[in-house]
């Protein structure tokens, strides 16, 4: 299990990322409390969504991005804004459909494992972590 310190780290491990992307090694030393503020308000989110955010930002910023701007990506990494187009509220309707099959005895595995892909595509492994396991007790149970 991880310690408080070493989860802190991951989140740290992004900001850095993120900061040699657009600083100078010598400046990212003066800057320690700046960097500080940005792991805080990063580790509001899962470390899943903090990752797609920053490479997006890498890949899309010109200029180190104010802490509203890795924020604002985050947010758009969680809502699904991007390359695939999902949301959590497409996926949940996609998933409602999937479970009206369900009570109708008509599972079908590889739609589960599309939509837990597209889950973890965005950034919600949680719920793609709940979709295999809701998937292995309806294959166990002989619903396949």
């Amino acid at each position: 299990m991880k310690t408080d310190k070493s989860v802190r780290n991951d989140w740290g491990a992004q900001i850095l990322k993120l900061v040699s992307a657009f600083w100078a090694a010598d400046k990212i030393k003066s800057e320690h409390s700046t960097l500080t503020l940005y792991v805080d308000k990063a580790m509001n989110y899962p470390i899943a969504m903090v990752e797609m955010a920053v490479d997006r930002l890498i890949d899309t910023s010109k200029f180190f991005p104010r802490i509203a701007e890795l924020i604002e990506a985050i947010e758009e990494v969680k809502l699904g804004i991007g390359e695939s187009g999902d949301t959590m509220d497409s996926l949940g309707k996609i998933r409602e459909e999937l479970h009206q099959k369900i009570y109708r005895g008509e599972f079908d595995g590889s739609e589960w494992a599309k939509l837990r892909d597209r889950y973890t595509a965005i950034g919600f492994t949680g719920n793609a972590d709940c979709i295999s396991a809701k998937m292995e007790v309806i294959i166990e149970s002989g619903g396949d």
